[in-house]
């Protein structure tokens, strides 16, 4: 049990990476946001910089600027980033001495109302605004192609190894290109 947990949990990360930066190409990836979404016409598209702490204020307001009127507000709206991008966003909150908190690096994650939500396997340079509503991931853990198990490698070659098998598909995608704001 231990076992499959810790492994498990060092997977979830690479999936983590895949549903944001994956491509299909990539051994072991399926096509993530940041492929389908560069590929989509429709997808509302803001021009990004190089992300620091100095710059996030501003950029998070093209993001914020960009959304369509009809989903600004809507409660699952959230603009997702990455690691690097909620670090900047917090340093800068607290250089302005969010309320007079300054460094307690404990803060609201919003932008000005609108729910910033963390993607740890999205690019530094990147951001995505969404109603979680419009985003999906679809995987076949139910399906007879999927599986779990642990081999012990005693009775086959001696050996006190076990090997860990997991087995399963998975994909990302969404329903409206044009309700979705892609940074970068």
């Amino acid at each position: 049990t231990y076992l499959i947990s810790y492994a498990g949990s060092l997977v979830g990360q690479q999936v983590e990476t895949s549903i944001w930066s994956g491509a299909s190409g990539s051994s072991g990836q399926f096509d993530g946001f940041k492929a389908l979404l560069t590929a989509d016409t429709t997808v509302v598209d803001v021009a990004g910089a190089t992300l620091s702490a100095s710059k996030s204020i501003a950029e998070l307001g093209k993001v914020r600027d960009a959304i369509l009127d009809a989903n600004y507000g809507q409660e699952d709206l959230g603009i997702f980033v990455g690691t690097a991008a909620m670090k900047y966003y917090v340093s800068a909150q607290g250089a302005l001495g969010y309320m007079d908190q300054f460094h307690a690096g404990v803060t609201e994650a919003n932008f000005e109302g609108t729910k910033l939500i963390l993607a740890p396997g999205m690019a530094a340079d990147k951001m995505v605004a969404a109603r979680k509503s419009n985003l999906f991931f679809a995987t076949d853990l139910a399906s007879d192609m999927a599986e779990v198990k642990v081999i012990d490698m005693t009775e086959n070659d001696g050996s006190d190894n076990v090997r860990l098998v997991m087995k399963w598909n998975a994909g990302v995608g969404y329903a409206t290109g044009s309700d979705i704001v892609y940074y970068a």
